[in-house]
C-alpha cells in the first residue's frame, strides 16, 4: 500500500510539474503582433513618420532640355556633333549634315542650325581626321559614309529616345558628303528619302541608281550648285530621278564657287523637300501679350 501512496504522489507531482511549466515560459510568448502589422494610414503617417504624405500621382519632373550642340558619342567610330532646337517641342525629326574634306562637324552642324532656326535635330556625323590634332576630317570612302553615318543615327536614337524621331530622316551633304553620300544612299530610301546634296554628287546618278533609290523609298532630291559644272550634272542627274519617279530641283548661284554657302540658295526650296511631312512645319509662335496686359 506504501508503493502504491508513493507512485500516486510521484504522478501527481509530474502532473502539477506538466500544468506549471508555460507559466514559466510565459514571457517569451507573450508580446502581441497586431500593432506590428496594423498599417499606417496616410492620415497619421505624419505623425508616424514625421514626413508629410507622398503624392504618388505627382509626374516625375522633365528633363532638362539638351544644349543646342552637343558631342555625341558613337561605338567604334569618332564622335559625332548633334544640335537641338532651342525650345521647339520634341520629338523633332532629324536631318544629316555630312561634312565635306577637311570640313568640321561643328562647322555642318552650324550651318544648318542658322537655316532650319528653331526646328530639327541637325545630325553630323565625323569621318576621320585628316591630319592629327587638326579638327578637319574626310571619309575614306562611300562604304565608310555609310557605316558612320548609320551607326550615328542609331547612337543618337538610344541617346536621346525622348527628342529625336529618326524616321524618314533628311540626307544633306557637302562637296565629299555629297559625292560619296550620292553612291551609298539609294539602297537607303526608306531611312532617308528625301536628300540635298551641295556641290556634290551632282554627277552620280545613273538610270539604275535612280531607280534603285525609288524602289528603296526616296522621293524628292534637291541639288545646290555654285558653279556651272555641278549645275550641268545635276540638270542631267535631275532627269535620270525624275524619271525613275524621283522629285527633283536644281538651285544655282553659278559664280560663287565651291563652297557650302550656296546652300542659301537651296533654303527657299526646303520647304518643297519636306511638303507633307508635318513633323518639319515651324514652330508656332508664341502669342503676343496685347497692350497694357499683363
Amino acid at each position: 500500500m506504501t508503493t502504491t501512496v508513493v507512485a500516486a504522489c510521484l504522478v501527481a507531482g509530474v502532473a502539477i510539474a506538466c500544468t506549471k511549466a508555460p507559466a514559466a515560459s510565459s514571457p517569451a510568448a507573450a508580446p502581441e503582433t497586431k500593432l506590428a502589422t496594423a498599417p499606417v494610414t496616410a492620415a497619421h503617417s505624419e505623425d508616424v513618420a514625421g514626413d508629410p504624405p507622398v503624392d504618388t500621382d505627382r509626374a516625375a519632373p522633365e528633363a532638362p532640355r539638351p544644349e543646342e550642340f552637343v558631342e555625341l558619342e558613337v561605338p567604334d567610330q569618332q564622335p559625332s556633333v548633334a544640335s537641338f532646337p532651342p525650345s521647339a517641342p520634341f520629338p523633332q525629326p532629324v536631318l544629316i549634315s555630312a561634312h565635306g574634306a577637311g570640313d568640321s562637324t561643328q562647322e555642318m552642324c552650324e550651318v544648318w542650325r542658322s537655316l532650319l532656326g528653331d526646328r530639327g535635330i541637325v545630325l553630323c556625323p565625323a569621318g576621320p581626321r585628316m591630319r592629327a590634332h587638326e579638327e578637319g576630317r574626310y571619309y575614306p570612302d562611300h562604304h565608310a559614309l555609310e557605316r558612320i553615318t548609320f551607326a550615328a543615327v542609331r547612337a543618337l536614337a538610344e541617346k536621346y529616345p525622348r527628342e529625336a524621331d529618326v524616321k524618314r530622316i533628311v540626307y544633306t551633304g557637302y562637296s565629299q558628303g555629297a559625292t560619296m553620300g550620292a553612291l551609298m544612299i539609294p539602297e537607303h530610301g526608306a531611312e532617308c528619302p528625301r536628300l540635298v546634296l551641295v556641290e556634290g554628287g551632282f554627277d552620280d546618278w545613273t538610270a539604275a541608281r535612280a531607280l534603285t533609290f525609288k524602289k528603296a523609298g526616296g522621293d524628292r532630291v534637291l541639288f545646290a550648285c555654285g558653279r556651272q559644272a555641278c549645275k550641268t550634272g545635276a540638270d542631267r542627274s535631275a532627269a535620270w530621278l525624275e524619271a525613275a519617279g524621283v522629285e527633283a530641283k536644281v538651285v544655282a548661284k553659278v559664280g560663287a564657287g565651291h563652297t557650302i554657302s550656296v546652300v542659301d540658295a537651296a533654303l527657299p526650296e526646303f520647304e518643297w523637300l519636306v511638303a507633307g511631312d508635318a513633323r518639319w512645319a515651324p514652330t508656332p509662335a508664341l502669342p503676343q501679350p496685347k497692350p497694357g496686359s499683363r
